[in-house]
């Protein structure tokens, strides 16, 4: 994520964004929030991602991710 500071506020702290910057690696607990307060639909635009895709980036990080959180850190190394 280039600019990982647009997540400030949607229920991730400054420091967790700071903590994300330095690191280069994303929590999967954060992605989880995010995807809880709708962030990929209310971001789309900065995405470059159509509506429907971004509802479900929110449902699956809502609902799925944590299913399939062993094969979402192997595929994504910056996920962790």
């Amino acid at each position: 994520m280039k600019k990982p500071e647009i997540m400030f506020g949607y229920d991730t702290s400054i420091w967790e964004v700071s903590n994300i910057v330095e690191n280069k690696k994303i929590p999967l607990d954060t992605l989880i929030n995010l995807g809880d307060d709708n962030f990929f639909l209310m971001e789309k635009e900065k995405f470059k991602i159509k509506e429907d895709e971004a509802k479900e980036l929110d449902l699956f990080f809502k609902y799925k991710a944590r299913k399939y959180e062993k094969e979402i850190k192997s595929k994504f190394r910056f996920i962790t």
